[in-house]
């Protein structure tokens, strides 16, 4: 598992104990529950958001991340707040780790990992939103996000299937200090989940 700065002090002030299935949302279930499959270019993808008809991609992680990315709900959340900020983030971990316990069954031997974010925006940069794609470690192809600390608007967690089969999630599980991402291989800083992208296709041979 890693994370930049912005999620370790995140995860200082977040009570993550006792997470569990229960807490992703309701319309987030049935994507946990559609597994996931192989696309024909060899990207890993979730099933029930599979696009159709797919493209155009750049590569294999491009559509990976396209497909795979979604915006988590807040119904039933405080507008602002430590509530909205907690219940957010454990709504990720949980919806993210759910999904990597089932790319099992895919029996690859790509890594898929789950990015999970969060950031500010809205007219006065103040409404908290939190985002959840997946991408796998594919040789020779740009990951999608190798500098976590680039990103310095956003809270910024990856955690890969393995990990969550070891229960790395539940490394966050209490409050404190927590390690920041690896050191920079790959820039430029740009929004995670916003316009431009900001993964770009490996360069030809």
């Amino acid at each position: 598992m890693e994370m930049n700065r912005a999620m370790a002090r995140l995860l200082g002030r977040v009570d993550m104990e006792g997470i569990g299935p229960d807490e992703v949302p309701a319309g987030f279930v049935r994507i946990v529950e559609g597994g996931w499959e192989v696309t024909s270019r060899g990207a890993h993808v979730l099933s029930a958001l599979k696009s159709a008809p797919p493209g155009p991609f750049s590569d294999v992680v491009h559509e990976e991340y396209t497909v795979n990315g979604r915006g988590l709900t807040d119904y039933g959340l405080p507008a602002s707040g430590e509530e909205r900020e907690s219940r957010l983030l454990r709504r990720c971990v949980a919806y993210a780790s759910s999904c990597l316990l089932r790319a099992d069954e895919l029996d690859s031997t790509v890594e898929v990992s789950a990015f999970i974010s969060l950031s500010y925006g809205g007219l006065a940069d103040d409404h908290l939103t939190a985002n959840v794609t997946f991408c796998g470690d594919h040789p020779g192809v740009h990951p999608y996000a190798a500098d976590l600390e680039a990103f310095a608007t956003e809270s910024l967690l990856r955690s890969g299937a393995r990990a969550s089969r070891r229960g790395a999630f539940a490394s966050t599980s209490r409050k404190g200090p927590a390690t920041a991402g690896e050191p920079s291989r790959w820039p430029p800083p740009a929004p995670l989940f916003g316009s431009p992208p900001l993964h770009t296709a490996a360069p030809a041979p």
